[in-house]
């Protein structure tokens, strides 16, 4: 059923993502297709700032690495705005913000990657002071290599209590020894000059108890949360091509706790659909882990973590897609409890069918104001009728009992008043969260990077829907007044969302 986002209370948290401390969530749209000129493949990303109207152009900037001031220059196929992460790193009271491109050259290495972080003022984002970060940068823990993708995933969290924003970095295509594509994890901590590169940490699995394997991708995936309750904020990283147990692309989940000294290689968790009690069954090319996110689903003030299985079986329909949802306690995450959700669980509405994707696509939020957060899962293959790959939306409201299809809302474009599903529009293939208009529930902004605009073809689109409200909601392309730049065919322009 399409239902709108029930209200049920007016208690506003603190915005996160605030770029500029005026209490109103902002919005970071990555555009990493963007050509810059003649430069292909360069990548933008424009930055819109929240107000008591929701997201606006007004005071929109767009960033590039060819903007004035910014550190580098861009270059074809950087793929800048690929992944976005934000949090105070410097403990000034403004947010920050994280953007790669995974596939920046330099010092000869190509594909190396690159990490450039902006940070926040009270007029906004400003590049004084920016931060250009690789593994070549002077102090940083390792050397660069070739294809690496540093910046393929971020994530932030204080993982050591110190009450500055940490920054994790993935790049999952580093080569573990003889093990190519193993991946390994950079965690920078902050500091009041921002992120501390003489004091980051690099992890593989060989350095947490288990042993890296060719093709893991380990690092794909982040999401940071405090599953233990214990005050420092605890690292879940994606390796969605492992192999497991002969299982070839099953993939596995692995947790690290953070303490006083950061991250600590003892004591991981390792899930995946072998573990006993763990819902699904573990099967080839499942892809566990392809998506990761953290947040209070059933509102007993521990985080827990949602895992995408995008690729996962559901009866005969093959990469139908499915969630593992995996509940924090004070002892930390625990299969107990644990859930599987999926288009063929009781009463959720739409039906599994191959190909479709379900959980390519997962953020956590608290939509409705009750104190558990809600599940949005992107099914970007969803089915329109005949019409293939237009997507969807589902929204899983959370309460004390966990998830359930009971309590659950479905989109498409068809509920949308920007545009009419259209085969490969991909809608629900990227998402976001955060309180754009400070009424006290999180919004959901939801992209479309495959949308086509008159003849230009996967141009791309964002819908914004807002808590308290499915209808009225705004949408964003390139083309939208205020906004720089134009639509043009193969942007893709919403392919990353900062959440």
């Amino acid at each position: 059923m399409h239902h709108s986002f029930l209200l049920f209370s007016l208690l506003a948290a603190p915005a996160a993502q605030d770029f500029d401390g005026d209490g109103f969530a902002d919005l970071a749209i990555g555009v990493q297709a963007e050509d810059l000129g003649a430069i292909s493949g360069a990548g933008v990303v424009h930055v819109l700032y929240g107000s008591g109207a929701g997201v606006g152009t007004a005071g929109s900037q767009y960033l590039h690495q060819d903007a004035p001031g910014v550190k580098e220059a861009a270059d074809s196929l950087d793929q800048f705005g690929q992944a976005l992460a934000y949090g105070d790193f410097n403990g000034d009271g403004y947010d920050d913000l994280a953007v790669s491109a995974p596939s920046e050259d330099f010092g000869g290495a190509i594909d190396a990657g690159m990490v450039q972080v902006f940070f926040g003022t009270g007029a906004g984002l400003t590049h004084l002071g920016q931060q250009k970060l690789t593994l070549d940068t002077p102090g940083m823990p390792g050397t660069p290599q070739n294809g690496e993708r540093f910046g393929w995933s971020l994530a932030a969290g204080d993982f050591d209590g110190d009450g500055f924003a940490d920054l994790a970095v993935g790049a999952p295509y580093f080569d573990v020894q003889s093990a190519s594509n193993a991946g390994r994890v950079c965690v920078l901590p902050g500091s009041v000059t921002g992120l501390d590169v003489v004091n980051g940490e690099l992890w593989n699995r060989n350095e947490l108890g288990a042993t890296a394997g060719a093709n893991d991708n380990f690092g794909a995936a982040l999401a940071s949360g405090d599953f233990d309750d214990d005050g420092y904020a605890d690292l879940a990283i994606g390796a969605p091509e492992a192999t497991v147990s002969g299982s070839l692309n099953a993939g596995l989940v692995q947790v690290m706790y953070g303490t006083a000294s950061g991250l600590s290689s003892a004591n991981t968790d390792l899930w995946h659909q072998g573990v006993a009690g763990v819902e699904g069954a573990l099967e080839a090319g499942d892809r566990f882990g392809g998506a990761l996110a953290a947040g209070d689903l059933d509102g007993d003030d521990v985080d827990d973590l949602a895992v995408g299985v995008q690729y996962e079986d559901v009866g005969s329909e093959a990469a139908a897609g499915a969630v593992n949802v995996f509940y924090g306690s004070i002892l930390g995450l625990g299969s107990g409890g644990n859930q599987i959700l999926h288009q063929d669980v009781a009463n959720v509405e739409s039906n599994a069918l191959a190909d479709e994707r379900f959980g390519a696509a997962i953020a956590i939020a608290d939509f409705d104001g009750d104190g558990a957060e809600d599940l949005a899962v992107g099914v970007s293959g969803e089915y329109f009728g005949a019409l293939v790959y237009t997507g969807a939306v589902h929204v899983f409201y959370g309460d004390a009992t966990g998830l359930s299809g009971l309590n659950e809302v479905f989109w498409t474009q068809d509920d949308t008043t920007a545009s009419s599903p259209e085969e490969y529009d991909r809608f629900g293939a990227s998402l976001a969260v955060g309180d754009y208009n400070a009424s006290g529930y999180d919004d959901l902004v939801i992209g479309a990077p495959g949308e086509s605009w008159g003849s230009a073809v996967s141009v791309g689109i964002v819908h914004v829907f807002y808590g308290g409200s499915a209808t009225g909601a705004d949408y964003l392309y390139q083309d939208t007044a205020g906004l720089a730049d134009t639509t043009e065919p193969y942007d893709s322009f919403g392919s990353s969302l900062l959440r």
